[in-house]
Protein backbone atom coordinates (compact mmCIF):
# COMPACT_ATOMS: atom_id res chain seq x y z
CA UNK A 1 0.00 0.00 0.00
CA UNK A 2 0.99 3.31 -0.33
CA UNK A 3 1.17 6.24 2.11
CA UNK A 4 -2.15 7.34 0.54
CA UNK A 5 -3.72 4.14 1.79
CA UNK A 6 -4.20 2.70 -1.85
CA UNK A 7 -2.36 0.12 -3.68
CA UNK A 8 0.54 1.02 -5.46
CA UNK A 9 1.72 -0.21 -9.25
CA UNK A 10 4.85 -2.45 -8.31
CA UNK A 11 6.65 -2.84 -11.76
CA UNK A 12 10.01 -5.42 -12.37
CA UNK A 13 11.94 -3.84 -14.92
CA UNK A 14 14.15 -6.26 -16.32
CA UNK A 15 17.10 -4.65 -18.94
CA UNK A 16 19.17 -6.19 -21.03
CA UNK A 17 23.01 -4.86 -21.00
CA UNK A 18 25.28 -6.36 -23.36
CA UNK A 19 26.49 -3.51 -25.13
CA UNK A 20 25.64 -0.03 -24.41
CA UNK A 21 22.88 0.86 -22.38
CA UNK A 22 19.77 1.85 -24.90
CA UNK A 23 18.03 -0.78 -22.93
CA UNK A 24 18.20 0.48 -19.50
CA UNK A 25 17.29 4.01 -21.20
CA UNK A 26 14.55 2.58 -22.65
CA UNK A 27 12.92 0.78 -19.50
CA UNK A 28 13.59 3.87 -17.65
CA UNK A 29 11.80 5.97 -20.16
CA UNK A 30 9.00 3.52 -19.82
CA UNK A 31 9.02 4.18 -15.61
CA UNK A 32 9.14 7.64 -16.25
CA UNK A 33 6.68 7.98 -18.26
CA UNK A 34 4.81 5.61 -15.91
CA UNK A 35 5.29 8.25 -13.13
CA UNK A 36 4.50 11.28 -14.99
CA UNK A 37 1.50 10.21 -15.91
CA UNK A 38 0.05 10.01 -12.14
CA UNK A 39 0.61 6.37 -11.42
CA UNK A 40 1.80 5.70 -7.77
CA UNK A 41 4.72 3.51 -9.17
CA UNK A 42 6.82 1.61 -6.97
CA UNK A 43 10.17 0.01 -9.91
CA UNK A 44 12.51 -2.38 -9.36
CA UNK A 45 15.40 -3.10 -11.89
CA UNK A 46 16.95 -6.12 -12.60
CA UNK A 47 19.68 -4.88 -14.60
CA UNK A 48 22.65 -6.51 -16.00
CA UNK A 49 25.03 -3.05 -16.19
CA UNK A 50 24.25 -0.12 -16.14
CA UNK A 51 25.39 0.70 -12.62
CA UNK A 52 26.61 4.38 -13.45
CA UNK A 53 23.08 5.33 -15.52
CA UNK A 54 20.67 3.89 -13.19
CA UNK A 55 22.46 5.37 -9.96
CA UNK A 56 21.32 8.67 -10.86
CA UNK A 57 17.52 8.03 -10.55
CA UNK A 58 15.50 7.14 -7.91
CA UNK A 59 14.85 3.85 -8.63
CA UNK A 60 16.44 0.75 -7.02
CA UNK A 61 18.06 -1.84 -8.67
CA UNK A 62 19.51 -5.24 -8.54
CA UNK A 63 21.87 -6.74 -11.02
CA UNK A 64 21.96 -10.17 -12.07
CA UNK A 65 24.47 -11.90 -13.94
CA UNK A 66 24.46 -11.17 -17.65
CA UNK A 67 23.64 -13.76 -20.61
CA UNK A 68 26.75 -13.07 -22.24
CA UNK A 69 28.65 -13.22 -19.04
CA UNK A 70 27.74 -17.32 -18.87
CA UNK A 71 29.64 -17.67 -22.23
CA UNK A 72 33.17 -16.42 -20.85
CA UNK A 73 35.61 -18.81 -19.99
CA UNK A 74 35.27 -17.48 -15.69
CA UNK A 75 31.84 -18.78 -15.99
CA UNK A 76 32.21 -21.91 -18.43
CA UNK A 77 35.11 -23.11 -15.92
CA UNK A 78 32.76 -23.68 -13.09
CA UNK A 79 29.13 -23.75 -14.43
CA UNK A 80 27.37 -25.08 -17.13
CA UNK A 81 24.66 -22.64 -18.91
CA UNK A 82 21.46 -24.49 -17.25
CA UNK A 83 23.20 -24.25 -13.99
CA UNK A 84 23.98 -20.06 -14.56
CA UNK A 85 19.75 -19.70 -15.99
CA UNK A 86 19.01 -21.81 -12.82
CA UNK A 87 21.17 -19.35 -10.61
CA UNK A 88 19.58 -16.17 -12.27
CA UNK A 89 16.30 -17.52 -12.18
CA UNK A 90 17.07 -18.08 -8.39
CA UNK A 91 18.13 -14.31 -7.89
CA UNK A 92 15.37 -12.89 -10.17
CA UNK A 93 12.39 -15.35 -7.92
CA UNK A 94 13.98 -14.75 -5.08
CA UNK A 95 13.41 -10.69 -5.82
CA UNK A 96 10.09 -11.32 -6.90
CA UNK A 97 9.00 -13.01 -4.10
CA UNK A 98 9.93 -10.17 -1.83
CA UNK A 99 9.02 -7.16 -4.46
CA UNK A 100 5.32 -8.78 -5.62
CA UNK A 101 5.26 -7.18 -9.13
CA UNK A 102 2.21 -6.96 -10.55
CA UNK A 103 4.09 -6.03 -14.18
CA UNK A 104 6.71 -6.97 -15.82
CA UNK A 105 8.30 -4.91 -18.47
CA UNK A 106 11.12 -6.66 -20.37
CA UNK A 107 13.38 -4.79 -23.12
CA UNK A 108 14.02 -6.65 -26.29
CA UNK A 109 13.79 -10.12 -25.20
CA UNK A 110 11.77 -12.12 -23.09
CA UNK A 111 14.92 -13.80 -20.68
CA UNK A 112 13.69 -17.09 -19.52
CA UNK A 113 15.29 -16.91 -16.04
CA UNK A 114 12.93 -13.71 -15.28
CA UNK A 115 10.28 -13.69 -17.55
CA UNK A 116 8.56 -17.66 -16.40
CA UNK A 117 9.13 -16.36 -12.53
CA UNK A 118 7.26 -13.46 -13.04
CA UNK A 119 4.78 -15.15 -14.83
CA UNK A 120 4.29 -18.03 -12.34
CA UNK A 121 3.66 -15.29 -9.87
CA UNK A 122 0.74 -14.02 -11.72
CA UNK A 123 2.77 -10.57 -12.87
CA UNK A 124 1.35 -9.52 -16.44
CA UNK A 125 4.17 -8.57 -18.97
CA UNK A 126 5.07 -6.06 -21.83
CA UNK A 127 8.07 -6.61 -24.01
CA UNK A 128 9.90 -3.70 -25.31
CA UNK A 129 10.39 -4.71 -28.56
CA UNK A 130 12.49 -3.13 -31.45
CA UNK A 131 11.75 -4.47 -34.66
CA UNK A 132 14.75 -6.33 -36.13
CA UNK A 133 16.69 -9.65 -35.67
CA UNK A 134 16.09 -10.14 -32.19
CA UNK A 135 12.47 -9.55 -32.62
CA UNK A 136 12.63 -12.18 -35.97
CA UNK A 137 14.52 -14.66 -33.55
CA UNK A 138 12.14 -14.92 -30.83
CA UNK A 139 9.03 -15.03 -33.36
CA UNK A 140 10.79 -18.07 -34.92
CA UNK A 141 12.34 -19.81 -32.14
CA UNK A 142 10.11 -18.47 -29.02
CA UNK A 143 6.79 -17.90 -30.47
CA UNK A 144 5.14 -19.59 -27.42
CA UNK A 145 6.88 -16.85 -25.25
CA UNK A 146 5.87 -14.35 -26.81
CA UNK A 147 2.25 -15.35 -27.42
CA UNK A 148 2.10 -15.07 -23.46
CA UNK A 149 2.98 -11.25 -23.14
CA UNK A 150 0.06 -9.01 -22.07
CA UNK A 151 1.32 -5.94 -24.54
CA UNK A 152 4.34 -5.23 -27.02
CA UNK A 153 5.27 -1.88 -27.28
CA UNK A 154 7.35 -0.78 -29.90
CA UNK A 155 9.44 2.29 -29.73
CA UNK A 156 9.22 3.26 -33.29
CA UNK A 157 6.61 5.57 -35.25
CA UNK A 158 4.74 3.05 -37.23
CA UNK A 159 5.75 5.15 -40.64
CA UNK A 160 9.73 4.86 -40.38
CA UNK A 161 9.27 0.95 -40.53
CA UNK A 162 9.89 -0.61 -44.20
CA UNK A 163 6.91 -2.85 -45.53
CA UNK A 164 8.79 -5.92 -44.41
CA UNK A 165 9.63 -4.82 -40.53
CA UNK A 166 5.89 -4.09 -40.64
CA UNK A 167 5.44 -7.75 -42.29
CA UNK A 168 7.50 -8.83 -39.13
CA UNK A 169 4.85 -7.27 -36.98
CA UNK A 170 1.93 -8.66 -38.79
CA UNK A 171 3.49 -12.24 -37.52
CA UNK A 172 3.04 -11.56 -33.70
CA UNK A 173 0.60 -13.13 -31.85
CA UNK A 174 -0.35 -9.78 -30.45
CA UNK A 175 -0.71 -6.33 -31.75
CA UNK A 176 1.87 -3.77 -31.01
CA UNK A 177 1.38 0.11 -29.80
CA UNK A 178 3.65 2.37 -31.48
CA UNK A 179 5.71 4.62 -29.30
CA UNK A 180 8.18 6.51 -31.26
CA UNK A 181 10.39 9.58 -30.21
Amino acid sequence: MSRAGHMSTRVLFHALNHVGLGHLNRTLAVAEHLRDAGLDLRALFLIEGGQELIDATPYPWIQIPAFGDFRTERWRAQFSIEECERYTQGLAAAAMDVFQPSLLVSDTVLYPPVFEPALARGARSILIGRVGGLLRRQLSEERGRLARIDLLLVPHHEAELSPARRDLLGQLPRPGVFAGP
